[in-house]
């Protein structure tokens, strides 16, 4: 019988509760197209150009577009401490429960990275899952997948919550904080993004150490007096970032002083004449805190941050 192609639903809950309390779960919801990818891994090289079997790596990423500052806490709260994952199939046939089940928990759990985007065509997280498992133990575990019953995370719709998905919508850069960067009117690009650095262990886990943080802009306001402007400011400034949600609530990422250091790049030729500054660090994993409340971006009954929030950085 031919298989079916597709995934529902990507779940996540704190390390060691997806069969108990499913603390601080999480669904992707509305996503790009993903896989489950499973190769081998660390293939033993013998004569004659034979590849002898060791491990099997399992990999999964993509893109949520439902960004949360509640749920990009949460992913920075797994890469600290470890994140239980199911990954379900679409039916293989038409009778109930006939999905396969993929439980990376345990003694099969994967490493997480990261990444966090904001540029101007779309706002994103990107969860990145991976790692190694001896071939005995990978091939127990993905013979269990068409009979495991799935763990109830309390999603419908696959997680998919329209409310929440979030589109680029400039609000502020400021550099240093109070002091507006640029306007939106004048912006030719621009991006904002996050993620994980670290190392592989043995497993082909990620250890992430650092955060890198990285804003990128490219302006219109390229005059003499706006380079002077840029190159006065202090090498390693505080900044602001505002991305509006709904009403008067936004997601915001207020950096200090000393975490990311300033370049700058002019173009002034016969088709365009541009302004370029980057602000780029990479940042200890634990410096990052969430604040909430309308001074901060959102609701004051909202104590997760679905509406807004602020992450303090530093």
């Amino acid at each position: 019988m031919l298989s079916v192609a597709g995934l529902t639903e990507i779940g996540f809950c704190d390390a060691g509760t997806l069969e108990t309390t499913k603390t601080n779960a999480a669904a992707m919801g509305i996503r790009n197209a993903t896989e489950l990818q499973i190769t081998p891994f660390n293939q033993i090289e013998a004569y004659r150009n034979q590849k002898l079997r060791n491990m099997l790596n399992f990999k999964w990423e993509g893109e949520s577009y439902q960004p949360t500052m509640s749920f990009l806490e949460k992913v920075l709260n797994w890469i600290r401490n470890g994140v239980d994952v199911q990954i379900k199939s679409v039916k293989q046939t038409p009778a109930a429960a006939s999905e396969n089940i993929f439980k990376f928990a345990g003694n099969n759990k994967l490493g997480l990275n990261f990444e966090y985007v904001i540029d101007s065509k779309k706002r994103f997280i990107k969860p990145i899952l991976e790692g190694a498992m001896d071939f005995e133990d990978a091939k127990a575990f993905l013979d269990t997948a068409d009979s495991e019953s799935a763990v109830d995370l309390g999603f419908t719709l696959e997680g998919k919550d329209y409310s929440l998905r979030k589109a680029p919508y400039f609000l502020a850069i400021q550099v240093p904080k109070t002091v507006d960067l640029v306007s939106k009117y004048n912006v030719v690009e621009r991006s904002f993004m996050l993620k994980g650095k670290g190392k592989k262990l043995e497993r082909n886990i990620d250890k992430v150490d650092y955060i890198t943080a990285t804003l990128s802009v490219t302006m219109e306001t390229a005059s003499i007096n706006d380079m002077i402007t840029i190159l006065a400011k202090n090498e390693s400034p505080s900044f602001l970032l505002k991305e509006k949600n709904t009403g008067d609530f936004y997601d915001g990422f207020d950096i200090k002083e000393g975490m990311l250091t300033q370049s700058e790049d002019f173009k002034i030729g016969d088709n365009n004449r541009t302004l370029s500054v980057t602000y780029e660090g990479d940042i200890p994993v634990n410096y990052f805190a969430l604040q909430l409340g309308l001074s901060n971006g959102s609701d004051e009954s909202d104590t997760e941050g679905i509406t807004g929030g602020t992450l303090v950085i530093g």
